[in-house]
């Protein structure tokens, strides 16, 4: 059973639904050529059942005022849209013998006027119905008397659209009647109280399960037995297989205008949905995986291989994949196989629990399209017993890369919604967007492409693109649902984060109008919110001092604890000529000199930092400080005169004095170490360039850090080091330069 959550409702489709796998091939079965009548050989069958004419009826249709959402009356079913489709049935878990059916069918857009679409056309969750109503678009289920028992005429949801191909996809509705039509003159009413009806099936959720309960048929001609209420709906005979038949598909199949049979795969266009049912026995219909609009696009001159998946209906089944013939299914009147198609097993298609089937196109001329119509067998684990078996319907279009040209293109901007548009700018591809846990993101994405030619007379074409996302984290939705087909495609994805989400997630679209594969690759950050991220300091007095900056206000949804961790730090003045450098970055953690320009409107640090948190997740964020003006002013001049928009940076080390003082002794004074708000200040000088050392050590003997390290000029010098991590006592720094080595003792208060 299936229910529509509201009339806006759009069928999900597989992630696995429709591969299409181009293979280059060094050799082929058919031989390559131009259009050669010949390789569409066509082998007429032995016997088909001719199609009959379905009798009118009059039906009054219900009152739609008040329902709450867009209904089209149409008369146009029956008149050239069928596009493909398939009928799936399961057995009922209570009513040993009723059997539920799903029926999806895809149709052409532009028959069905009166839609909820600014163009007048059908939108996902508009509902649409023929009128006069006749059974042309009604379900036979096979049983009763003469086998005649039947819904009334079926309405249809619309799930999905595809503007470029002018094709809709439909999903029929629960009846809300139980009075039947009239067929090949039986009577009216066959199925007064065998199937369910859904009185309120015109307010959400919308029911799209058909509930049949068999009954068998008696006084059959000929000395034929009665059948019982599990007999009917299997046998090999086309009038006493479940269908679902109308009158034409949306155009002539094959080559438009070719009389030789041998160039047209749908000449008559008639078309017929049908399915295999054994009531009573538990079994379970396969479930295909219907390509986006019933319709399948190859390349010209190439093999390529496509697939249908189906879902698995039994535990331990058998498939037997074949075309349809006029035995059971489709018939000379209703399909004839393209012969450029073969199964990629001819020798045996059996068991494969996906369909793959083989097309060589060399040849078939551009924007062709062909009827394919194949049968999925389950079989019993001998391989000789029919326990069930769908027909899947659709068609496939044949592209000239060589005339179609151009490569698809993912857009800036994006029109999303059908009915009442909204425009929407997307995310670069190759761009990172961060969000936070249990916060919802989402972004539209848009690709199209300028090829289109005027096929048929009125129906202009686009290049259909098939657009799919893959990478998709858990949870993850996308609007309408991928893959899809259209030009321009577009949809919006939506996502939720959780606790376990952290870290990067990686989310690729694929676009292709089958000759120009092209991606688009987006990235997901989720990490805790530095959005409200501050400094302890905002702002700082003019007095060449060290202040330590520790940065508050980084936020964990989930819990936790969070480091936070200084990478930069930019102003909008250059180093001062007073202590230097005018940021220190020690580990994590960061000092800023109190000093600013003399006679300017006031200093801005920005700080720039990473939180990281223990789920993996990160995010990253500023902080900023002022020191302030005579005034008590503090104006960013970032990108105004001479700064740069980007500031200027506040760590590197400090030039060397112009004119320095050359002493005759190395020396290190008490008087030239300074401890001021854990920041130590060491003063030391130089008779000639060398190599210097200094570093603390605790009262122990342990090393505690290295101030310095490195070779440098004669002269006077200074550096500083964060001690604010050091515990209350006595510490030694130990200088050693010019072959001696020099202690001297500080107190840390």
């Amino acid at each position: 059973m299936m229910a529509l959550g509201s009339s806006r409702f759009v069928v999900r489709h597989c992630s696995a639904c429709l591969v299409l796998l181009v293979i280059a091939a060094a050799s082929s079965w058919v031989s390559p050529g131009h259009a050669d009548v010949s390789k569409y050989r066509y082998k007429e069958p032995t016997s088909y059942i001719p199609k009959g004419t379905d009798a009118p009826i009059s039906l009054p249709p219900p009152d739609l005022s008040s329902l709450p959402f867009h209904v089209i009356l149409s008369g146009d079913i029956d008149q050239d849209n069928f596009r493909g489709g398939t009928v799936t049935w399961e057995p009922d878990p209570i009513v040993v013998n009723q059997v539920n059916f799903q029926i999806k069918a895809c149709w052409t857009r532009s028959d069905f006027k009166g839609g909820s679409d600014m163009d007048g056309l059908p939108c996902p969750g508009d509902i649409v119905y023929p009128t006069p109503f006749t059974n042309a678009d009604a379900f036979f289920f096979r049983d009763g008397p003469r086998f005649t028992n039947h819904t009334p005429p079926l309405f249809f949801v619309v799930t999905a659209i595809d503007k470029a191909s002018d094709v809709m996809e439909t999903i029929a509705l629960c009846p809300t009647t139980r009075t039947g039509g009239t067929i090949r003159g039986s009577d009216p009413d066959h199925a007064p109280g065998n199937f369910d009806i859904c009185p309120n099936n015109f307010e959400p959720p919308l029911d799209t399960t058909i509930r049949y309960r068999y009954e068998g048929t008696k006084n059959l001609p000929f000395g034929e037995p009665d059948h019982g209420p599990c007999d009917n709906g299997h046998e090999f005979d086309l009038s006493r297989l479940p269908a679902m038949k109308a009158g034409n598909r949306f155009q002539e199949q094959g080559i438009p205008g070719s009389m030789d049979p041998l160039l047209a795969s749908n000449r008559g266009k008639p078309w017929r949905l049908g399915t295999w049912v054994t009531p009573c026995t538990g079994f379970r219909s396969p479930v295909p995986d219907l390509p986006p609009g019933c319709l399948i696009r190859l390349r010209a001159d190439d093999i390529a291989r496509f697939s249908i998946p189906v879902s698995p209906p039994d535990p331990g089944t058998h498939y037997l994949w074949r075309f349809t013939d006029g035995s059971d299914e489709a018939g000379s009147v209703f399909v004839r196989t393209p012969q450029w198609i073969r199964w990629a097993n001819p020798i045996d298609p059996c068991c494969s629990l996906d369909g793959v089937l083989e097309a060589n196109t060399t040849g078939v001329p551009d924007r062709t399209n062909w009827t394919l119509q194949v049968v999925c067998q389950e079989l019993d684990d001998k391989l000789v017993e029919t326990q069930s078996w769908t027909a899947i319907d659709f068609t496939i279009q044949i592209i000239d890369c060589g005339i179609n040209g151009h490569t698809p293109a993912f857009d800036a901007t994006a029109t999303l919604g059908c009915g009442s548009s909204t425009t929407e700018v997307p995310p670069a591809c190759g761009s990172t967007l961060s969000v936070v846990y249990n916060q919802q993101i989402c972004f539209p994405v848009q690709a199209s492409d300028g090829d289109g030619s005027e096929v048929y007379p009125g129906h202009p074409e686009k290049d259909q693109l098939y657009i799919s996302a893959s990478g998709l984290p858990a949870g993850a939705t996308l609007d309408p649902p991928l893959p899809r087909t259209d030009n321009p495609v577009s949809a919006k994805f939506c996502w939720t984060p959780t606790c376990g989400d952290g870290g990067d997630h990686v989310v690729t679209f694929n676009v292709d109008d089958v000759c120009h594969p092209e991606s688009c690759k987006v990235t997901i950050h989720v990490g805790p919110d530095c959005s409200a991220a501050q400094a302890n300091l905002h702002s700082l007095p003019n007095n060449h001092q060290y202040y330590p900056i520790n940065i508050s206000g980084v936020s964990d949804p989930c819990g936790g604890p969070v480091t936070i961790c200084v990478t930069g730090v930019t102003s909008d003045e250059k180093i001062a000529g007073g202590v230097c450098p005018d940021a220190i970055i020690n580990g994590c953690s960061v000092s800023l000199a109190g000093e600013r320009d003399p006679g300017s409107n006031g200093r801005v640090y920005i700080v720039s930092f990473t939180a990281t948190d223990s789920h993996g997740g990160s995010c990253n964020g500023t902080v900023t400080v002022c020191v302030l003006s005579s005034n008590l002013q503090c104006i960013d001049d970032r990108g105004m005169g001479d700064v740069p928009a980007g500031g200027y940076d506040a760590t590197p080390p400090c030039g060397t004095p112009t004119a320095p003082e050359i002493p005759r002794q190395v020396a290190l004074g008490l008087n030239a170490v300074r401890v001021n708000g854990g920041l130590t200040t060491v003063e030391y000088s130089l008779p000639a360039d060398g190599d210097v050392m200094i570093a603390v050590f605790d009262i122990a003997g342990r090393r505690m850090g290295t101030l310095v390290n490195s070779r440098q000029v004669a002269g006077s010098h200074q550096t500083r080091w964060n001690s604010g991590g050091l515990s209350r006592g006595i510490y030694y720094y130990r200088m050693q330069a010019a072959g001696r080595t020099l202690t001297r003792s500080v107190y840390i208060k």
